[in-house]
């Protein structure tokens, strides 16, 4: 069986996002945080599955869920040590 690149990727950036805690990057900018923090997760978004096709590559199951853990586990070393 096989899944699209595009689902463990996404998975793998949101886990990230949460880890680095993306968020606080931006809160000096006050007000301006809320139009400014999205747009360079729109440009990667778009990049990885626009400009790269990822939603026409495929991988086997073993390979997303280990790209989703491997996901998981980045954040949960950046929530502990960090």
């Amino acid at each position: 069986m096989t899944m699209r690149l595009e689902i463990p990727l996404f998975m793998f950036i949101l886990f990230l996002v949460t880890g680095l805690q993306y968020s606080e990057f931006f809160e000096p900018l006050g007000w301006w945080q809320y139009l400014i923090a999205p747009l360079p997760m729109m440009l990667l978004v778009w990049l990885l599955f626009d400009k790269l096709n990822l939603k026409e590559k495929r991988v086997d199951n073993g390979v997303g869920v280990l790209i989703i853990l491997s996901g998981a586990t980045i954040w949960i070393i950046l929530e502990v040590f960090i």
